[in-house]
């Protein structure tokens, strides 16, 4: 029986070490889990912010473009 209870000794610490190591790892998960929403938040805002200000240099270019469109001479040109 000494032998039965060295196994199941072994396995209960096994076990227990599985156990903690299966912590961690979801804790590690979870922990990247928030920081790629953080992240991602961030960058979806960075990237509203780049393509409203794309947005009006483009409607100045086509206002300017319009406007030069009608001169016939270069001098014309604003």
């Amino acid at each position: 029986m000494g032998k039965k209870q060295r196994i199941c000794g072994k396995l209960g610490i096994r076990g227990q070490g599985m156990t903690e190591y299966i912590i961690i790892i979801a804790l590690v998960i979870i922990a990247a889990i928030v920081v790629i929403r953080l992240i991602g938040k961030q960058s979806r805002d960075s990237g509203v912010k780049a393509g409203k200000a794309i947005t009006e240099q483009t409607k100045k270019a086509e206002s300017q473009y319009d406007s030069d469109k009608g001169a016939s001479d270069i001098g014309q040109l604003k």
